[in-house]
């Protein structure tokens, strides 16, 4: 299913904290195949299930909790730094990949990985309101009261 179709259904935090979990579970799950040498099916069932996952939860309702969370006023400044660190942790990740699994093999790195996934997921918990449903004046003051 996709997170366009039901991000005002679910709402945002809760896609955001679905999603976290299920990617870190999968992650270690994709670490133990490795390590287990299950290879074939296991692999692919993993990594296929991972990018849907991506696809239709963290991925895209990230953009919108981030098109909400800033006041207008500095919106289109605010949008352009967080979509620089977006690209920034993605050329981090992505380049950090190969290196990693050269030096550590693919159990070891995506164990790795993992960690990023509990702190994304306290992260959202702790700090991310829930904008289902709400203004972005009411994102807003309920921004303010939290700082």
């Amino acid at each position: 299913m996709n997170a366009i179709l039901t991000i005002d259904k679910a709402g945002r935090k809760k896609l955001l904290l679905y999603g976290a979990g299920i990617l870190m579970v999968d992650t270690i799950a994709i670490a133990l195949a490795f390590y287990l040498q299950l290879h074939g099916y296991w692999i692919l069932t993993f990594a296929l299930l991972f990018t849907a996952v991506y696809a239709a939860t963290v991925g895209p309702v990230t953009w919108v909790v981030l098109s909400e969370i800033f006041p207008n006023r500095i919106r289109g400044n605010a949008m352009s730094l967080a979509t620089v660190f977006l690209w920034i942790a993605n050329f981090s990740v992505n380049g950090s990949f190969p290196v990693m699994r050269a030096h550590f093999g693919l159990p070891v790195t995506f164990g790795m990985y993992v960690p990023l996934f509990v702190l994304y997921f306290l992260f959202v918990y702790i700090r991310i309101p829930e904008t289902k449903g709400k203004s972005l004046e009411e994102i807003e003051q309920i921004l303010i009261r939290k700082h």
